[in-house]
C-alpha cells in the first residue's frame, strides 16, 4: 500500500494508506491491518514529508499492535528544509485478530505527506510462527 498527500500535525494520527499494490488477504482498511493468521509479521514503512522543519523540529513514525506501540522511530530536523524522509522497520508477534497501523506526527509548519507512490510506503508479511 502507498499514502497520497495528506496533512498532518504535531499529534500521533493513523496513515491511511489510499493506492494498494495488492493485498493478498484483504487484510488492509481504513489505515488498519487484520492479521489473518497467528505469527511473526515484518513490518516495513517510510514517509516523505514537506513542510518548513526548522533546527530539532520532531517528526515520529509509530508502528502499533491493538492501539499499544510496538516501535517509534523520532527523527530530527539537522536544520531549516523544507523536506524530510522517515523509515521504521519490525518484526511483530502477532495473534489472529491483532491489528496493526502506522501513526505518524510532525513538529514542522505545515507538515504534509508528499503525494509519492514510491517514497510512501507500508508493506506487511507474514514471516512464521
Amino acid at each position: 500500500y502507498y499514502a497520497s498527500s495528506t496533512g498532518i500535525s504535531g499529534s500521533l494520527a493513523t496513515i491511511v494508506w489510499t493506492t494498494k499494490d495488492f493485498d493478498s488477504h484483504l487484510a488492509m482498511s481504513s489505515g488498519l491491518y487484520t492479521v489473518g493468521i497467528s505469527g511473526k509479521y515484518v513490518v516495513n514503512c517510510g514517509l516523505a514529508l514537506a513542510g518548513t522543519f526548522a533546527l530539532n523540529s520532531t517528526n515520529i513514525l509509530e508502528i502499533q499492535k491493538n492501539s499499544t506501540a510496538v516501535s517509534n522511530v523520532t527523527k530530527y530536523s539537522g536544520g531549516i528544509v523544507t523536506a524530510e524522509t522517515i523509515q521504521v522497520s519490525d518484526i511483530i508477534s502477532c495473534l489472529a485478530g491483532d491489528v496493526i497501523r502506522i501513526q505518524a506526527s510532525s513538529g514542522a509548519t505545515g507538515p504534509s505527506i508528499v503525494s509519492s507512490n514510491t517514497k510512501n510506503f507500508i508493506s506487511i508479511s507474514r514471516v512464521g510462527n
